[in-house]
């Protein structure tokens, strides 16, 4: 039997294929997004196309938004 990396054992989906299953999902720019089955996967607001993973169940909870000093412009 030989060893797979977790990488491989992940199914990828690319931007704009319809997502299969309500679920948590992240991209590979480390976005996470909750999506709901008939969706479409979107592309990344920066980064244009992306691929996306299933990460976790909806009931696990919504993302944590990420925790730190926003830069802001002084007018």
């Amino acid at each position: 039997m030989t060893a797979h990396s977790e990488r491989d054992d992940k199914r990828y989906y690319r931007s704009g294929e319809l997502v299969p299953t309500d679920g948590v999902y992240g991209d590979a720019w480390g976005s996470m997004l909750p999506l709901i089955a008939g969706d479409l996967f979107p592309a990344h607001p920066k980064m244009g196309a992306s691929k996306w993973f299933y990460e976790s169940t909806l009931s696990s909870g919504l993302p944590q938004m990420r925790i730190g000093k926003r830069k802001t412009r002084e007018s």
